[in-house]
């Protein structure tokens, strides 16, 4: 079920060091390398010593003014109740960068580094993650269900998330990974989509976020799967199982095709869910193209509130 792929992928570029030095009083062994101080490109958190909390704070914070230009592709995260007009006044460089403050990055690599451990440590040695393996000594890629947890060089395999295109519209997205069920045996895999929560709001969890239904619908589509599951993965300590799972299906009903969204644990259906994902990302796409559509009623609307592209959005409006 592990097929080898013959080529490389393009080896990522190291980040240059430029000072990694022991602190005078660390005893360091005489056997352990040491790399040389150049005492240059100090990074400016380094500089004054201090707080190391309010160290990590500066470095973390970032400004993310490429929010939505990504090489003029539009993101599939970002296609769930879009607002056009933000899009295009973001492509354009206008208005306010977004803030990511070092709370929000802590949990967003909290939460990336938790997937990974689901995707390496648990579905892979089950044989239920289907997809792209990559060999980070060799580079080599493998493509399947990974039967054995080690390249041909002998070191470990580690998954890599595909990349999935709609040309023709602009849409780029990455699918978390794909659920190798061996009870439907007519396709390869189901997505996946892999969500960390708050222990209190898994306590409360009994149907799936929207966003993140929409989202499995649009990767299905991208990629021509007719179902998919979204796991959801507690952040905090249960007592119980840390997972709770929600199965989507495309199914026809009376010529009509809709989505079943289906609590995976007790089989009871939530809800049945018309199948537009196709004419609502034409439809916004095309408002993209066309200059953007206001996704608020008035510049008072609590949405336009905390826009960071309010002004230049509503300048010039009656």
């Amino acid at each position: 079920m592990l097929g080898r792929v013959v080529g490389k992928w393009p080896q990522p570029v190291a980040p240059k060091l430029t000072l990694i030095v022991p602190a005078p009083s660390v005893n360091v062994p005489s056997s352990a390398p040491v790399l040389p101080d150049t005492s240059q490109g100090r990074p400016p958190a380094h500089e004054g010593g201090g707080s190391l909390g309010a160290a990590l704070d500066v470095s973390l914070t970032v400004v993310d003014d490429q929010a939505y230009a990504r090489d003029e592709w539009i993101h599939a995260s970002r296609l769930h109740e879009m607002c056009s007009r933000q899009a295009v006044l973001a492509r354009a460089s206008l208005g306010t960068p977004r803030v990511i403050r070092s709370a929000d990055r802590m949990r967003w690599d909290i939460g990336h580094a938790v997937q990974a451990w689901v995707e390496n440590k648990y579905l892979g040695p089950m044989g239920r993650l289907w997809g792209d393996w990559r060999c980070e000594a060799c580079d080599e890629l493998y493509v399947g269900v990974l039967w054995r947890p080690a390249c041909a060089c002998g070191k470990p395999l580690h998954y890599v998330e595909r990349e999935v295109r709609h040309a023709e519209l602009g849409i780029v997205g990455h699918v978390d990974g794909y659920d190798f069920d061996v009870a439907r045996a007519d396709e390869i895999g189901g997505v996946l989509e892999i969500k960390t929560i708050s222990e209190r709001l898994f306590g409360f969890l009994r149907e799936p976020k929207p966003e993140h239904v929409w989202r499995t619908m649009l990767y299905c589509w991208l990629d021509d799967r007719s179902w998919g599951r979204i796991l959801y993965v507690s952040m905090g300590y249960e007592s119980r199982s840390p997972f709770r799972e929600f199965l989507l299906e495309r199914v026809a009903i009376s010529d009509v095709m809709v989505w079943r969204l289906v609590d995976s644990a007790s089989g009871r259906l939530i809800r049945e869910i018309p199948d537009d994902i196709e004419a609502t990302v034409r439809a916004t796409v095309a408002a993209v193209r066309d200059g953007g559509k206001r996704a608020c009623g008035a510049s008072s609307d609590a949405r336009a509130m905390s826009c960071a592209w309010r002004t230049e959005c509503w300048r010039g409006a009656a």
